[in-house]
């Protein structure tokens, strides 16, 4: 009767896992992400949002608040996801099984989204206004609550949210759920570092391409709101023409921008594909030594799926 059972499923990120296992794959992948994708991002938003004077100068500056904020938000994002996936399992009569697992996996990577945007909304706020205007992250901060005040500066951090989960759940939703896919079905992912190199710029590529137009209406809304805040002596006064923080208003904008050219929504996407291929690459490769040898050593491993 045993060998009926489903087998369980094999995951990078397992629900039966520690709950800090999690944590420590989350920070340390964000630390890499950050670190060696920000000048990519920068130079994305620059041309996102068409500030391409001196484009190649200050590329690490903004970095202060994802360096401080994003590796812990991706903690936050893998227990999320840790979270949803205990939450699948838990309603699935099997389980997660390797004949369910990918069903599974974009479920709790799409739930897991919403953490993530609600997260990463006013770190992206004051990243995207210190790239636009090559400033230090604390001046970001300063000349916002200097113009605001303490009340309307923690609202108008949130400026965004609604593109964020726009864009992240898709992403999370794609992101999880193509990695699972690499390690059932890339040739020769368990067996060198090149295929898993690979499969992290798949990772990368299939998560992020489809979400680049929802990621440029975000940027707009952000960096719309930091040229009112940067560029008005006392906006405080004059804040009932903030300009719109509505996805469709600005949807409607970036549009017209472009002479209603749709493709032009992927604007910044070789910065943002040449990003995930080098960060997404190397932090799979980290991300299964770690688990192989550090979190789940392959004794524990077997335990874990027996």
């Amino acid at each position: 009767m045993s060998d009926d059972k489903p087998k369980e499923a094999d995951l990078m990120i397992s629900h039966k896992d520690p709950w800090y296992y999690s944590l420590i794959q989350g920070y340390s992948g964000g630390l890499i992400t950050v670190v060696v994708g920000h000048p990519f991002e920068t130079l994305k938003v620059r041309v996102q949002t068409q500030a391409t004077g001196n484009m190649f100068k200050n590329l690490y500056y903004g970095i202060t608040p994802p360096l401080m904020f994003t590796s812990f938000g991706w903690s936050i994002n893998f227990w999320a996801y840790q979270r949803s996936l205990q939450l699948v399992n838990a309603f699935s009569k099997d389980g997660i099984t390797e004949a369910n697992v990918l069903a599974k996996v974009y479920t709790a990577g799409a739930i897991s989204g919403i953490a993530w945007a609600s997260y990463i909304t006013p770190v992206e706020l004051i990243r995207n206004y210190s790239q636009r205007y090559h400033l230090k992250a604390s001046q970001s901060v300063m000349n916002i609550y200097n113009k605001f005040g303490a009340f309307n500066t923690f609202r108008l951090m949130y400026r965004g949210w609604v593109a964020c989960l726009i864009r992240d759940i898709p992403l999370c939703f794609f992101y999880f759920g193509q990695v699972e896919v690499n390690r059932r079905y890339l040739p020769g992912y368990g067996k060198n570092l090149f295929m898993q190199f690979v499969a992290g710029c798949l990772v990368g590529v299939v998560a992020w391409v489809p979400c680049m137009p929802f990621d440029m209406v975000k940027s707009n809304i952000q960096t719309e709101f930091a040229r009112f805040a940067h560029e008005n002596v006392d906006p405080k006064k004059n804040i009932e023409n903030i300009p719109s923080s509505k996805w469709l208003v600005n949807f409607k904008k970036i549009m017209a921008r472009h002479d209603n050219k749709f493709f032009n929504l992927w604007n910044g996407t070789k910065w943002m594909v040449g990003r995930n291929v080098v960060c997404s690459g190397i932090m799979i490769i980290w991300q299964e030594y770690m688990l192989n040898n550090i979190l789940r050593p392959k004794d524990e491993e077997e335990d874990l799926l027996e």
